[in-house]
Formats: structure tokens, C-alpha cells, sequence
């Protein structure tokens, strides 16, 4: 790593981003949190808040609001880009010649490219020069991260040096960061989690019970291993922290996507309910899956009936009934 690069790059002030920036600040280093508009780098100057996270009463002053990213070739030896998925290309190509093979670039983000269907990794690798490229997923929640209660993340990468720098600046007492080498599984499960919490929102708001619960959380989950191993990664990369992990915490954090689920379960559109959601990653991942499983004559019930959902030719009760017809064909 060249001398001069000491210090951490977050790319996106929204919650997520600017929480780790703030954790990186409070274990002793300086992070450079780029904004994309001025207005919101002059707010956390002048205020030391973020608006994007009222609960956090102050930003520490290791944080330093940016809207360039010159600070990232020069000074910054880990990048972690925590935006939405379907604009990862347009930062990463921002970002550009600027990163080199001496940088760990680590991206915070669920889902896969909505044109391309790719995982973030690949597209990192495509628009910047990078290569040392990781994933920082899992069942990590802001509030509880804010509160100091027990969490744990993986860091998933092909690179050592990515691990190790990761785990250098966010693991501590509150928070376990795991490392993994199936950086392509990872991405996977995680993506493929958003779509399962729907069916679990389903199963929610229908009232159907523990058993229930039990049979929808156990086999979508064996459903996501399958769905990773079509895409090239370890199955039983989908019953960590990035898969199973993550459907848990959705299920107990009410996510966006279980919300969805219970919407769906009460007759709500699926045009409504993107629209007052703000868009569903499960009802965007459910085609890309149920192609792929299609593709390599993979069973995937769960995947076929949030797809259906999400091109509105199926509700919910009728979903679960569906589901537990088909259950008994897949092998336990």
C-alpha cells in the first residue's frame, strides 16, 4: 500500500454510509464521506449531522464531507461504496481510473445490476481499475449497531488483504465481521434474501403460524443455496449471515421487503406497493432469479411464486397455497 494512503473512503452519505463512516471514525481513522450534492456536505460541516440519520446526535470529527473524490487516489487505501445497486455503475465509473490495484474497494449494497443482472463485484471490475474487490453484507442493523447491541456482518472477498482491511477498521466488541472467500455467494444470497422476505411477509400477515414460518425460512433457504450454486458460488454460502442471516433480520426488523410481502397478503397492487415502498428489491430480484433457475433446471417454488407476485398474476393466499402443493417435491 503506498505510505500516503491512510485513510478510508465512504461513497454515499445516505443511513448506511454515513454509519460507517462513523464507525470507522470512532476506531481511530480518518474518513473522507463523499456527498453528492453540497448541500448535504455544508449541512454535516456546519452541524456535524446528517439528516439521512437523525438518531445520530453527532458526526465525529474524523468524518470530513467531501463532493470530489481526488481524496480517494490519493490519500484513501479502502473504499466502501454504499449505494443503491442500480446506481453502482455511474459511481464506480465516476470513480474510475482514480482506484488502482492497490486499493480495497468494498461495496455495502444488496441486489444485482437491474439492466446487466451482474453482481456489484463484477460490475467494480468492469468500470474501475481495481481488483481487490469486496462485499461488506449481513444482517447488520442501523439502529442496533447505534445502540452498541451485538451485530455481525461478513466481508466477503477473493483477497485476503480485503478481509484483514475490513476487519481492521469495523470489527470490536459490538460487531463481528466474518470473513468469507465466496465473494460471488455472498453477493448472491444476500440478493436473493430480499425476494424470500417477501414470501415471509406473506406468511406474516396471513397469520399461518410458527410451523409455517419454520417450512417457508428452511426451504427458501435450501432454494437460495441452489439458486447460488447455479450462479457459480458455494451453497453453503446461503445458510450464513449473508443469506439465512439476512431473511432472519428481515423477518424481525419488518424490511421493506416483508412489508411488501404483508401488502401483497392484503390485496395491495404491485405498482402500489412499489410506489409506496419506494421500490421492492424482491419483486426486481424474483425475474432475474426465476431465469437463472430456469436456466439450469433449478427447483425454485418460492422463486416462481414471488416472480408471479411480482408481475401481478398471483396474490398471496394463493401463493401459499401454491408454495405448500409444491413443497413435497423438494428433497429435504
Amino acid at each position: 500500500m503506498p505510505q500516503n494512503r491512510k485513510d478510508i473512503a465512504v461513497i454515499g452519505a445516505g443511513r448506511w454510509g454515513t454509519l460507517l463512516a462513523q464507525l470507522a471514525a470512532d476506531a481511530g481513522h480518518q474518513v473522507h464521506l463523499h456527498c453528492e450534492d453540497a448541500a448535504t456536505a455544508r449541512t454535516i460541516r456546519k452541524t456535524r449531522k446528517n439528516p439521512c440519520l437523525p438518531e445520530l446526535d453527532e458526526l465525529h470529527s474524523r468524518v470530513a464531507p467531501t463532493t470530489g473524490l481526488a481524496m480517494v487516489r490519493d490519500h484513501c487505501h479502502l473504499v466502501l461504496i454504499a449505494v443503491a445497486a442500480s446506481r453502482l455503475r455511474e459511481i464506480g465509473t465516476a470513480l474510475g481510473e482514480r482506484l488502482d490495484g492497490a486499493h480495497c474497494v468494498v461495496h455495502a449494497l444488496r441486489g444485482l445490476e437491474p439492466d446487466t443482472v451482474k453482481v456489484p463485484s463484477t460490475v467494480l471490475r468492469e468500470v474501475t481499475a481495481a481488483r481487490k474487490v469486496g462485499a461488506f453484507i449481513g444482517p447488520a442493523l442501523v439502529a442496533e449497531l447505534l445502540s452498541g447491541h451485538p451485530n455481525a456482518v461478513v466481508v466477503a472477498s477473493r483477497f485476503p488483504e480485503v478481509i484483514s482491511a475490513v476487519q481492521d477498521v469495523f470489527a470490536g466488541p459490538a460487531l463481528r465481521v466474518y470473513g468469507n472467500r465466496d465473494l460471488r455467494g455472498a453477493e448472491v444470497s444476500a440478493a436473493a434474501a430480499t425476494m424470500m422476505a417477501v414470501a415471509v411477509g406473506i406468511c406474516l400477515e396471513l397469520q399461518l403460524g410458527p410451523a409455517a414460518m419454520a417450512l417457508l425460512v428452511s426451504r427458501s433457504t435450501a432454494e437460495m443455496g441452489r439458486l447460488v450454486q447455479a450462479a457459480g458460488g458455494d451453497p453453503t454460502t446461503a445458510f450464513g449471515l449473508a443469506g439465512l442471516g439476512d431473511l432472519i433480520v428481515a423477518r424481525e426488523a419488518n424490511s421493506r421487503d416483508v412489508e411488501a410481502g404483508r401488502m401483497v397478503a392484503r390485496g395491495a397492487e404491485v405498482e402500489h406497493i412499489h410506489s409506496e415502498l419506494g421500490g421492492v428489491d424482491g419483486f426486481r430480484a424474483a425475474p432475474i432469479f426465476a431465469s437463472l433457475a430456469q436456466q439450469h433446471g433449478v427447483e425454485a417454488h418460492f422463486t416462481d411464486a414471488v416472480n408471479a407476485i411480482s408481475r401481478g398474476e398471483l396474490d398471496g393466499p394463493s401463493a401459499m397455497r401454491l408454495l405448500m402443493t409444491g413443497v413435497g417435491h423438494l428433497s429435504e
